[in-house]
């Protein structure tokens, strides 16, 4: 697993964590979106078994929470629009 950051759109700076250590032929990539009070490393897991399997996987922490801009816990103070935003977290992926 890498750490990565991407740019959203808008600027934001999103963390992620990139699973690419496939060997052979990759079967598919996953991104991996949490839920809410959660992080990019909710998804180690099974991120570590699709690794194995074959897939590239990519495990984004939304802005607001974990690593990204304006977290921890930005989200709490969020307008339902500013939630809406992580649309562009995911776009960058």
């Amino acid at each position: 697993m890498k750490k990565v950051s991407l740019e959203a759109k808008d600027g934001k700076n999103i963390s992620a964590n990139l699973y690419d250590g496939v060997e052979g032929e990759v079967s598919g990539c996953v991104i991996y979106v949490h839920m809410m009070p959660a992080t990019k490393e909710s998804w180690d897991n099974l991120a570590e078994v699709m690794e194995n399997l074959g897939y590239i996987g990519l495990a984004l922490d939304l802005r607001g929470h974990g690593q990204s801009d304006e977290g921890p816990n930005g989200y709490k103070s969020f307008t339902d629009e500013e939630h809406q935003d992580g649309l562009l977290d995911i776009e960058a992926a």
